[in-house]
């Protein structure tokens, strides 16, 4: 295989949708309890008769408002995931990248590192990019405009079939 040749700057909607996406999890883990606390505070609000609420009322309104956390949640994180890239000069630097089937090599002004497949944590693509873990919390992005070409794009799609474990790769069906 050839290596294969990309570069780009991160740009800010991107950034924030890596936010997000890496932080749906841990909103969704801190919304169950939540849920759980607000549902057992009205039951037991119920049971002393300081609400008149049915069982299903109570279920509804536990769901409402854990909802609305969640929402308050996204949102919090989409501003201050904003934030950060205005702030964070790293998050705006141009990277260039070179892939191959043994490793991505990641360099820019600053400095360069070397990502071994085998080593990859996890790889996900969307509809306009790959986010390619390196660790439960860091990851790699690369934007499907950052490529010269479609071609350059289906060969490291090739590329991380062949060398990332299948339990680790979530890739689009269709391009």
């Amino acid at each position: 295989m050839e290596n294969i040749t990309c570069h780009g700057q991160l740009s800010q909607k991107e950034f924030v949708m890596l936010r997000l996406f890496d932080s749906r999890k841990r909103l969704v883990l801190i919304s169950l309890p939540f849920f759980l606390l607000v549902f057992i505070f009205l039951l037991l609000m119920n049971l002393v008769d300081v609400y008149a609420l049915s069982g299903l009322a109570v279920l509804f309104w536990s769901l409402a408002i854990t909802l609305l956390y969640y929402a308050l949640g996204i949102c919090m994180m989409y501003f201050t995931s904003q934030k950060i890239y205005q702030k964070d000069p790293y998050t705006r630097r141009t990277n260039t990248y070179f892939i191959n089937e043994e490793y991505v090599f990641q360099q820019n002004e600053r400095g360069e590192a070397k990502h071994i497949w085998e080593e990859i944590h996890q790889v996900f693509e969307f509809a306009n990019m790959f986010i390619i873990y390196l660790a439960p919390t860091r990851a790699v992005v690369l934007p499907h405009r950052f490529f010269e070409s479609k071609d350059d794009r289906e060969i490291v799609k090739k590329t991380m079939k062949q060398c990332v474990d299948k339990d680790k790769l979530h890739l689009k069906k269709h391009s």
